[in-house]
């Protein structure tokens, strides 16, 4: 599984997009968000996306991201008391997030912004 951090100051939020591949185990991974305000909140949103493989040109396929979709924050292995969007950034940045890796190649995004 890979995990990337993105930092978008200029439009105030961020995202980290999360790879799992075929080839990864059944075991949970937890994520820690890097850089946050522990005393701040932190409103979130989740995504993902299946890869499949289809021809482009020529002989052969490549990988294409395919229904993109929201999806429930407990996808991401948070356990969110009435449906809440909204956490800290002492939780986040502590590997607050847990993923469960998907039998086939499939993209998350969870997107956060800070709320004052």
């Amino acid at each position: 599984m890979w995990v990337y951090q993105f930092d978008l100051p200029k439009q105030k939020q961020d995202v980290v997009e999360i790879v799992g591949r075929t080839d990864d185990n059944d075991i949970p991974v937890p994520i820690t968000l890097r850089n946050l305000d522990a005393g701040s909140r932190y409103q979130l949103k989740g995504y993902s996306g299946s890869v499949k493989s289809d021809k482009i040109w020529g002989p052969g396929t490549m990988p294409i991201l395919s229904n993109v979709a929201p999806v429930p924050l407990s996808k991401f292995g948070m356990a969110v008391a009435d449906d809440s969007t909204v956490l800290d950034g002492r939780t986040l940045s502590k590997g607050g997030l847990i993923v469960k890796p998907e039998k086939s190649v499939q993209i998350f995004w969870l997107a956060y912004r800070r709320v004052e």
